[in-house]
């Protein structure tokens, strides 16, 4: 007998996975405290969320603004490059001090990492415990994970939300639609996962999530005025312009030193064609959020290693024929 049929023959109560998975967590959670930056993306989310509550919402895309902000708590932030309905999630926190403030969202980091963790597992890897063994192996110590716990990075809310949604397909689509709607306006990409629901044809559950952006879209416009909203949308060119990324097609535009058109907006166009490519293929949500977890790091300008979070979903797929005995 060789060691993957050894490892196959066990049997792992639900009980064990809780404990494999708690494991995980605190292996992520020991690496990413080693390994907290001088410098994180935290300060950012956290001092546009406390420019909010000063009402000076159009100043949260002012670098000088912030770091004027920040400078008591010695801290230097990068500049802020989401949209004013993330800062607006983030406000609640502003009722503590920085410190208290970044240990909190660690703490929630953890947690969603773990609920995540739990839901990739009753979602793809129910009949298949082997597998996600490998996948939690791999999620313990990647970069996707520790990164964004370290760094304070929004890529483990916005995994677990877009997880989430598929997750309560089933049960409540009303619900379902408002995690994807809220991952979506945290960070565009998660967008992509449309295409799983036009593929299967699920035109209520796109309407829900169409009506559920606009409702927070109209929301975070009146609270935080058409000027805010106009600042980002202004802004967001030059936000791709001003970092560089670790990976992705945009930064291999970039090193084959192609012109600045192709650089800026021919990237694009590889995921957009991977996208349809995927389209046909997509015979169930679960192939569609399957489909999008890899798909979703490419359609971004910017990609560092904890952008890849999504991926760990198409694991579940990996060296088998696309098919799920339980499709929606």
């Amino acid at each position: 007998m060789n060691f993957v049929s050894f490892i196959g023959d066990i049997t792992l109560r639900e009980r064990d996975f809780t404990v494999i998975e708690i494991v995980v967590v605190l292996a992520v959670f020991v690496q990413a405290v080693f390994v907290l930056p001088c410098r994180a993306d935290f300060p950012s989310f956290y001092y546009a969320a406390k420019l909010l509550t000063l009402g000076r919402a159009p100043e949260i895309y002012d670098e000088n603004a912030l770091v004027s902000l920040a400078c008591d708590d010695g801290v230097k932030p990068y500049p802020y490059i989401y949209n004013p309905f993330f800062a607006l999630l983030v406000v609640p926190l502003t009722a503590f001090g920085y410190r208290t403030a970044y240990w909190l969202y660690f703490l929630l980091q953890i947690t969603l990492l773990w609920a995540f963790m739990r839901i990739l597992r009753r979602e793809f890897f129910d009949n298949n415990p082997l597998q996600f063994l490998f996948v939690l192996f791999a999620l313990t110590f990647s970069g996707s994970s520790v990164k964004s716990l370290a760094y304070g990075q929004s890529n483990i809310v916005v995994a677990f939300l877009w997880l989430l949604s598929l997750h309560l397909v089933r049960k409540n689509r009303f619900t379902s639609m408002l995690a994807l709607s809220v991952s979506t306006l945290i960070k565009l990409t998660p967008a992509v996962s449309v295409i799983a629901l036009i593929a299967t044809k699920k035109w209520k559950l796109l309407g829900y999530f169409i009506l559920y952006l606009a409702i927070l879209v109209l929301f975070s416009l009146f609270v935080v005025g058409p000027d805010t909203w106009s600042a980002f949308l202004s802004g967001a060119p030059s936000f791709t312009r001003r970092f560089v990324s670790e990976t992705g097609f945009r930064r291999l535009f970039e090193l084959l030193k192609l012109s600045g058109i192709l650089v800026s907006y021919g990237w694009i166009v590889v995921p957009l064609a991977l996208m349809f490519a995927s389209f046909p293929r997509i015979k169930s949500l679960k192939h569609g959020w399957a489909y999008s977890g890899w798909l979703i790091p490419m359609f971004s300008p910017l990609v560092w290693a904890h952008h890849f979070l999504p991926t760990f979903v198409p694991f579940a797929f990996s060296g088998k024929k696309l098919g799920i005995a339980r499709c929606l």
